[in-house]
């Protein structure tokens, strides 16, 4: 007896969804949606893959069953969960409620806890796609990597591309300058306590141990999108 699946395909900022059907396995189909996006396509989650990047959905195996009953199931959980992405007709353009509620910068910064691990950042990531002249905007080059080439662990393919202004893959990338008076966190490597700083200078002055004036070690930690440590702690801009 022939097998296939029915997988689910989420985007995690909107909710939005789409029941798919496959005899290949879901991750190759998952694939597939990817390139289909990258070539333009019109559909509803190929515009939002394009919109949202790639790591804002989550695929998930619904069910295995007989292939002659594919259609079958695959509509049971189309109605189920009433899934936008399956209507071609869905406008994805139309305006989303806004889900984060807004709240008035109020930081206090320096050394202290908040226990808030916050969301790890990196040097920010700005590209064009060169066929097309769509601009994007990635909050590090891990999620440019997976954007462009598939693959988040080629982060350092596209910072070499945006230093030497190589060609990457079909897009034009650059590193987004940063001045000197954005706000940084640190980050303890151990118990993921964030604390904040006005400046990069700012965290100088109150690192712990001898006083020092050297911020290298600091922007070095910067650019590596926490992948380096200083005085016991990951960096990163907010």
């Amino acid at each position: 007896m022939s097998q296939g699946e029915i997988y689910l395909i989420i985007n995690q900022q909107t909710g939005h969804k789409f029941v798919g059907q496959t005899t290949r396995g879901m991750n190759k189909d998952w694939a597939d949606h990817i390139l289909e996006s990258r070539k333009m396509s019109p559909l509803p989650l190929h515009k939002d893959i394009r919109k949202y990047n790639t790591h804002t959905f989550r695929i998930k195996q619904l069910e295995e069953c007989d292939t002659k009953l594919l259609d079958e199931r695959q509509q049971y959980w189309i109605d189920k969960y009433k899934s936008e992405y399956n209507d071609d007709t869905f406008n994805t353009d139309e305006e989303v409620e806004e889900l984060i509620e807004v709240k008035e910068d109020k930081k206090d910064y320096g050394f202290y806890d908040i226990n808030n691990r916050g969301k790890f950042g990196g040097t920010k990531i700005k590209g064009i796609e060169l066929k097309t002249g769509m601009l994007y905007e990635w909050d590090n080059a891990m999620d440019a990597a997976e954007h462009i080439c598939g693959d988040r662990n080629k982060n350092s393919f596209i910072l070499t591309c945006a230093r030497k202004g190589y060609h990457c893959q079909g897009y034009r990338v650059k590193i987004e300058g940063r001045g000197k008076n954005v706000p940084i966190a640190a980050i303890n490597k151990i118990t993921w306590q964030e604390h904040h700083f006005k400046c990069i200078q700012d965290a100088v002055k109150q690192l712990p141990g001898k006083p020092t004036t050297n911020r290298s070690g600091i922007i070095r930690c910067l650019k590596s999108g926490l992948r380096y440590t200083y005085k016991g702690y990951m960096w990163k801009y907010l």
